[in-house]
This record gives C-alpha cells, structure tokens and sequence, in this order.
C-alpha cells in the first residue's frame, strides 16, 4: 500500500519573529509550500533553510488568495493549512498522519488552543476548530473575504482530537501590526459592496453610529458575552484592541469614499 502524502501550505508577510518555530515542527510533512507576500524581513530567507518551495506575490491581497496559490502549488494528495504562528504539535502530527492513511475521509478539522501574550485563554476564545486538513482536490478558497473559511468538495469530515497551539498575538505590536493589515483589505472590500471585516457585514453608509457604537458594542460582546473577562488584564486588553479593529475597518472605508469623492471632483473640474 502507498502511503498519503501530504503538503503544508504557508502564507507569510513579514513573520521573521514566528515563522522558524512553524517550520520546526512540520519537519514531519513531505512538502512544504511558502507563499509569501512581499516581506521586507529576514522571513523568505529563514524559509529557504526549510524547504526550495518558496514563492513570491506581490501586492495587497488577501491571505486566502495566497493559500489558494499555495494550494495550486502543493503536489501531494493531502494538505494542511497553516499560520505562521501556528505550531503543530508532536501528538497532533502523530494523529494526523495516522487518520490520512485511511480512507474514510475528505477532510478534518483541526482544534487550534488560543494563546494570547505567551499564555492560553480561558474565554470563548479559548479554542477553535477550523477546517485546514483535506484531500488537496477537495477544498479550495474563493478569496472574497480575509477571514473566510475554504470551500469544501469531500464527503466526511472528521476532527483530528489533538490540538495544535496558535500563539495568534506573541505581542501587542504584532497583534496591532495584524489588525493594520487585514482592516485595510477589510476596508477595501467593503468599498466594493461586500460582505467582509471581522464581523462580516456590508456597510452601505458610514454615520456616528459607526464611528462609535459599533465598536463600543464590539468590545461589550468580546468581554462581556463571549467571556474574554476570564483572562483579566489580558481578556480587557485583547476586546479593546478588537473593538479598535471595528474602529479601523470604518474609519478606512471612510478614508477610501472620501478619496473617491475627490478624485470624482478632479474630474468634472477638467472637464
């Protein structure tokens, strides 16, 4: 019997910091795939001592397009999707090559624990389970949204019961650095009449409301409902910088109507 292979797909932009403790622990996989976004750090030469797989896009896009490209990439039958900050655990790789030697599924969802400033959360937040693990021709991503989930082709789905760690915020600078990125491509999208942003929704128009309501919202919701108080200091640090993503998603989709509206002005002052 021919075992499963199986391909780990990487999009990176800029993650010198976090992207080696990544790679050390996928050592176990047969390919490694790294789809990086324009770094200007040491990121794609950390890479390159891990795998010659390292391709290079350019531009403001979004981090499912490039794991989709990743995807195209990838040559072996199964694939896993990761972050830079994720890191596989020797329990859950241990599963994972196990349950993709057999036959009875397409795909499986992988249990990420939620660490936040070097500790794990208690919150809501504490863990997720997402679907990163499938058969490379049976899930794709569609590229509409920075936080979408892929589209999946397969049969059954299973979960692989041992978690991997996601140390999403090491540190407030990375953290505030991530919510910069993602709520400018966020703002554009919603520019363009999407559904999009953290909590996925349109914003036909942009009011008062907006500027101050719904993050204030945001952050009774992230502390108080989905339990982030759990975590003291940490959980009021973490539901004041979310809020401040809602915050940044509006105030750069303003940005961008009011530059519309002058270069409309530019215009017609030609003609």
């Amino acid at each position: 019997m021919v075992n499963a292979t199986i391909s780990a797909v990487i999009a990176v932009k800029d993650e010198e910091i976090i992207i080696e403790r990544c790679l050390k622990h996928i050592q176990w996989v047969d390919e490694i795939i790294i789809i990086d976004n324009g770094s200007s750090d040491r990121t794609v030469s950390i890479c390159k001592k891990y795998t010659k797989n390292v391709f290079s896009i350019k531009g403001n896009i979004l981090i499912p397009e490039l794991q989709q490209k990743g995807i195209e990439k990838a040559t072996k039958e199964w694939v896993i999707i990761l972050d830079a900050d994720v890191l596989v655990t020797s329990n859950a790789a241990g599963e994972i090559r196990e349950q993709i030697q057999k036959k009875n599924y397409d795909g499986f969802y992988l249990i990420h624990k939620n660490y936040f400033l070097g500790s794990p959360l208690r919150s809501h937040f504490s863990s997720h389970k997402i679907l990163k693990l499938f058969r490379r021709k049976a899930a794709f991503f569609e590229g509409k949204t920075a936080h979408e989930a892929v589209t999946f082709l397969g049969n059954r789905v299973g979960t692989i019961k041992n978690y991997l760690i996601h140390d999403t915020h090491p540190n407030i600078k990375i953290f505030l650095r991530k919510i910069n990125k993602y709520s400018s491509q966020d703002a554009y999208k919603l520019s363009q009449g999407d559904k999009a942003g953290i909590m996925c929704t349109q914003i036909k128009h942009i009011s008062w409301i907006n500027f101050i309501f719904t993050p204030l919202l945001y952050f009774i919701n992230f502390f108080l409902r989905r339990r982030a108080f759990l975590d003291g200091v940490r959980g009021f640090i973490q539901s004041v910088i979310f809020s401040l993503y809602v915050f940044l998603e509006r105030a750069k989709l303003y940005e961008i109507n009011i530059n519309k509206e002058q270069n409309t002005q530019l215009k017609h002052r030609k003609l």
